[in-house]
């Protein structure tokens, strides 16, 4: 049969169902397809924080510069949390909602070109052109800049580091969205360890960085959720 886009959606679960849930430890969900005869859901993930669970959200009305419009690139897009932020009893997890343009992955180095020689680095831009191409033949006086794709794994991945451009956590939008409709934009998590977030302790705020690669492609940062488990009443 004909095959259809993909799509990412999310969906928060009250406070107050998760508590029925606890009492019995099974939580039964069911999805009702609509306008469509027929649809896979895979996967279906389920996340919550234990105990107290600090939820901190930024959006385009957050006044964060950056959010909710075209990114330049690269550029480093510091998210300051304004919420008070009690110290972590466990690891956190941060959500990103991001419209990336042409989201695509290429391979940064491959064993070797159908003539059996070695690629050697070579990494494709936004367009579908071979780097070395585009340089040659547009001479452009950003070179040198754009040369830095090279570091990335691809051009629509985002590395999140701790505070103002510190230590890396790990790289977002790393998977393969090719098969998923880009009009909602797509959804990532990741996991920051609970000793990660014990250097916010002291001073109870939480500030991370989005590092975002060079190109010519949008990439829009819509929305941008932190949650993480904490022993304060």
């Amino acid at each position: 049969g004909s095959s259809t886009p993909r799509h990412t959606a999310h969906h928060r679960i009250p406070r107050r169902v998760l508590a029925r849930a606890a009492q019995t430890g099974v939580l039964a969900v069911s999805f009702k397809v609509k306008n469509a005869m027929s649809a896979k859901l895979t996967p279906v993930r389920l996340t919550y924080a234990l105990m107290h669970c600090k939820l901190m959200t930024l959006n385009a009305q957050s006044g964060i510069m950056g959010l909710g419009v075209p990114a330049y690139r690269p550029t480093n897009l510091v998210l300051e949390f304004p919420d008070d932020a009690p110290p972590a009893a466990g690891a956190a997890t941060l959500w990103v909602h991001a419209h990336i343009q042409n989201h695509k992955l290429h391979v940064r180095d491959t064993p070797g070109s159908p003539n059996g020689f070695p690629r050697a680095g070579i990494l494709d831009t936004d367009s579908g052109e071979p780097y070395y191409t585009e340089l040659e033949r547009a001479r452009d006086p950003m070179a040198a800049l754009k040369m830095q794709q090279r570091y990335w794994p691809h051009l629509g991945a985002l590395r999140l580091r701790l505070g103002v451009s510190g230590q890396t956590v790990d790289w977002m939008f790393l998977k393969d969205y090719s098969q998923y409709s880009p009009e909602g934009g797509f959804v990532d998590s990741v996991a920051i360890s609970t000793e990660s977030m014990q250097q916010f302790a002291l001073s109870r705020k939480i500030t991370l960085t989005l590092e975002i690669p060079p190109g010519d492609s949008t990439i829009i940062i819509r929305s941008v959720v932190l949650a993480y488990p904490h022993t304060e009443a």
